[in-house]
């Protein structure tokens, strides 16, 4: 087999890592019938099945260490292109070149329930998903480094596709059609797991139980089991509802002049809408005023405080170069972005300055 295609199916696998320095094991499962190598690890929250096509002259089905087989196949590429692999009992043997290495066989295996989908499954196209699941995250800025139960990302999947939405806490980013709040297929993942996912192999469909459990992320040749997070997601339509004016400018004025404020002093800034300019103020910086024009309905000047590092995470994830800003005259009420398409909506909530 080409060594390459190992070491991209090891890849597929990397959302199954473990952290903190625990095992992470792998299956490899090979049938001379079907001439298919299967490979596939689990962390407990997620279950990765991945496949490549190889010959090789015996069956077996072995468990060892992911990360040491990995850093072996990766070693290997630099003596050649075809990998002879063979396996016993003990020890599975990699022959690349003029190397020849071998990794121990541990006894634990992938539970089986783990790696079968059940007929009872609903399927969903989601071409994009995995570019949209990023751009959310991205938005939302999540720090890999925080496992807050507030980083979670949802989906609410209804018959006008799969809708994408992902909060920090303090901003809400969304992928999907408003009405998609309505939907009652609602789901909620941790978003570190689902974005290890996305960034692992680009998913091509959706597959959901009826319980609700686990769902499957399908791509080419792999397939994900993830695990749900029993975590009721924020009410968006609280959020979308009431935001009687709008604001339309240009997407990098506005940005290029929030990373102007930034430079001079940094906080959050005040976001002074008028009829034709959003005045951007400092609190406590009487000389900083960055003026950009605007084309806003609204019935009188309207002044919120804002993170600056949220507005632009938002704004660099939008198409296009005009976006639109919604909000209400209500004190502290969110702000609402909307990009150049339908889909792209993101919420950005206020400061309190004392």
């Amino acid at each position: 087999m080409k060594i390459k295609n190992l070491k991209d199916a090891l890849e597929r696998l990397k959302p199954c890592e473990m952290k903190g320095g625990r095992i992470s094991m792998v299956n490899l499962n090979y049938s001379t019938e079907t001439k298919r190598l299967e490979l596939a690890s689990e962390n407990g929250n997620v279950c990765v099945r991945t496949y490549l096509i190889a010959d090789i002259n015996e069956d077996f089905n072995v468990c060892c260490d992911m990360h040491y087989l990995s850093s072996v196949v990766r070693r290997l590429c630099l003596f050649g292109e075809e990998l002879n692999i063979s396996a016993s009992e003990k020890a599975v043997k990699l022959s690349c070149g003029c190397a020849n290495v071998t990794v121990p066989v541990f006894a634990n295996s992938i539970p089986k329930k783990m790696l079968k989908a059940s007929d009872n499954y609903t399927t969903f196209e989601a071409n994009g998903l995995s570019q949209d699941i990023y751009r959310v995250i991205h938005a939302t800025n999540i720090n890999s480094n925080v496992f807050g139960m507030t980083q979670i990302i949802a989906m609410a999947v209804d018959d006008t596709g799969i809708h994408v939405a992902a909060t920090d806490g303090m901003r809400i980013a969304l992928r999907g059609k408003k009405g998609a709040v309505d939907s009652k297929m609602d789901l909620s993942f941790p978003a570190l797991v689902l974005r290890s996912v996305a960034g692992a192999f680009e998913i091509e469909s959706l597959m959901v139980p009826e319980n609700r459990e686990q769902v499957v992320f399908k791509g080419d040749k792999t397939i994900a089991f993830v695990s749900t997070c029993d975590v009721s997601f924020l009410n968006i339509k609280n959020y979308i509802n009431g935001m009687r004016y709008t604001i339309d400018c240009n997407k990098w004025e506005l940005v290029n002049s929030l990373k102007l404020a930034l430079v001079v002093s940094d906080g959050p800034v005040n976001l002074n809408f008028n009829k034709n300019e959003i005045i951007i103020k400092r609190p406590g910086v009487d000389d900083l005023n960055i003026r950009i024009g605007c084309k806003a309905d609204i019935e009188e000047p309207l002044g919120i405080a804002y993170n600056p590092n949220f507005f632009i995470d938002a704004l660099t994830t939008m198409e296009g170069e005009e976006i639109q800003i919604q909000t209400s005259a209500i004190k502290n009420r969110p702000c609402l972005i909307k990009g150049s398409q339908e889909t792209q909506l993101e919420i950005v909530l206020p400061v309190v300055i004392a």
